[in-house]
């Protein structure tokens, strides 16, 4: 079973840190000490792993499931994948003239926000659908964002039922095209700009 602990905890050397599964630990976000929640130990896999993997959604299937072992997200975890990774991540081969042909650029850029985290997003997104949850008022997340991270979040969430998502970001620190993505989703998602730094923006995330 996999369990995750919070990256405070083992920065301050705790002999027994708290541990939690995977689906408590994608509900809380930040751990309660402030930390990051990361695996208490890493897998090992080999590449013949993958062999007859040739599809984005089929490598994470097998690159994801140690994470989810024994969470009750277990059993769901092909179908978050498929639901995820609908965009492709092609392997590039650079000019040969200019390096040793063999050397190969992996495109990240090809998702619905043209940004890399739109794989965390999504990913984010499918789990939390499916995660069971006692409370039934609407689920807010809020994001502090200097443009990429907030868009993805944004589109990921999108119509998503029972989630909400507001987005705080500096006002004139992101770029015209970034802010206008932040504000066109509309629906459950709210853009508010805010008078300061990325850093306010993040402070005020952790506050609340």
């Amino acid at each position: 079973m996999m369990r995750y602990v919070s990256t405070r905890a083992l920065t301050h050397g705790a002999t027994t840190p708290m541990t939690v599964g995977l689906s408590d630990a994608l509900n809380a976000g930040l751990a309660a000490d402030g930390g990051l929640y990361v695996p208490q130990s890493l897998p090992h896999l080999a590449l013949e792993d993958f062999s007859g993997a040739d599809t984005l959604p089929a490598i994470s299937r097998i690159l994801l499931r140690p994470f989810f072992t024994g969470d009750a997200l277990q059993s769901e975890l092909d179908a978050i994948c498929a639901q995820a990774f609908t965009f492709a991540a092609p392997l590039v081969a650079l000019p040969a003239a200019n390096t040793d042909g063999d050397n190969y650029l992996l495109e990240l850029f090809h998702g619905p926000t043209a940004a890399f985290k739109d794989f965390g997003a999504r990913f984010l997104a499918a789990c939390l659908q499916r995660i069971e949850r006692n409370d039934t008022r609407v689920l807010t997340i809020l994001v502090a964002t200097s443009g990429d991270t907030g868009s993805a979040v944004a589109a990921a969430f999108h119509r998503v039922p029972g989630i909400r998502v507001v987005i705080l970001y500096p006002d004139g620190l992101v770029s015209p095209r970034q802010a206008h993505q932040l504000g066109c989703f509309g629906d459950n998602i709210s853009a508010l700009r805010v008078s300061g730094t990325f850093d306010d923006c993040q402070r005020l995330v952790k506050q609340a």
